[in-house]
């Protein structure tokens, strides 16, 4: 009988300690994912990319309006409150996320954003939080290289 011995160069408690304890871990995902989250969601909405687009009645009713001006035709983009309220933020990060980086940020929007992102019945469901795929593939190599180097630390 032949006697096996395996034995391997990664280990996975590591790779767990790193992305629960390390701070580098949070900032990275911060880094290359949510805040390209953020800046592709305000080109979006700068470029008017939102679908669907405002309706031509709400974009006269718009033009009418004294106050607040309207600033742009594009779609959420009529006083530019929801585009400037997007921001990187430690408020609300809820504890389940706490727990994969501990330096890890949310989102923050201006209260209404939610209403167009998601469904509700009083607001037509425009979804404008998203990021880019140059951007997804990046974030995606950086985790992915982060994570060989975890698997591969020594205690």
């Amino acid at each position: 009988m032949m006697k096996l011995e395996i034995k391997s160069n990664f280990n996975f408690i590591n790779l767990i300690r790193h992305i629960q304890k390390s701070s580098e871990f949070g900032d990275s995902l911060n880094k290359h994912i949510t805040s390209k989250i953020i800046s592709d969601s305000k080109n979006k909405i700068r470029s008017n990319e939102v679908k669907p687009r405002t309706s031509d009645v709400t974009l006269k009713r718009r033009r009418a309006r004294k106050n607040p001006p309207t600033i742009s035709d594009s779609t959420l983009y009529d006083t530019g409150k929801l585009h400037d309220s997007l921001k990187l933020t430690n408020v609300d990060v809820h504890p389940d996320f706490k727990r994969f980086g501990k330096t890890l940020k949310n989102i923050q929007m201006i209260y209404y954003g939610q209403y167009h992102q998601f469904p509700n019945p009083r607001n037509r469901l425009r979804k404008f939080i998203e990021i880019s795929e140059k951007n997804a593939l990046a974030a995606q190599k950086e985790i992915i290289d982060q994570f060989n180097v975890a698997l591969r630390r020594k205690r």
